[in-house]
């Protein structure tokens, strides 16, 4: 039966948390939606088309929850970050990186708490490497360098 074969190695699997990847919603710095309202709501989205990452299942399960307009669909996050700067969409991005672009003056963080959420992000080894001593060299030299 391969769903006892796919479960099986699922659970030979170790999932190591390192940190958490913030995200948060980006619109390019003189966005329409801006004008709507001084706070802004879900409600002012409804109007707006949102680029998704095709990867992101949790970003495209989130839009359709809220009842939001999804338009395109890039496949990367830098193919996303040019989409919410050419001003006809918004997006969810991490916010390591959207907040590069809104210290340049280029991107707005929409800081509307429903739009927000966090990925935990880790180091994921077969059971049977976990001794290693590359996987071991590796697991240090990632922990040493990690952005925090």
């Amino acid at each position: 039966n391969l769903d006892v074969k796919y479960k099986a190695s699922l659970t030979s699997l170790n999932f190591e948390p390192l940190y958490q990847e913030n995200n948060a919603l980006y619109a390019r710095y003189d966005h329409d939606v801006f004008s709507l309202s001084a706070s802004l709501t879900i409600g002012d989205l409804k109007r707006v088309q949102f680029a998704v990452v095709e990867y992101e299942t949790r970003m495209t399960r989130l839009i359709k929850e809220l009842g939001l307009k999804r338009g395109p669909i890039p496949s990367s996050s830098e193919g996303l970050l040019a989409l919410i700067q050419t001003g006809t969409c918004v997006g969810i991005l991490p916010t390591f990186y959207g907040d590069m672009f809104v210290q340049a003056g280029m991107l707005k963080r929409i800081n509307i708490e429903e739009t927000s959420y966090s990925v935990d992000m880790g180091l994921i080894t077969h059971h049977q490497d976990r001794k290693s001593a590359m996987i071991s060299l590796f697991r240090k030299v990632l922990k040493k360098n990690l952005i925090k």
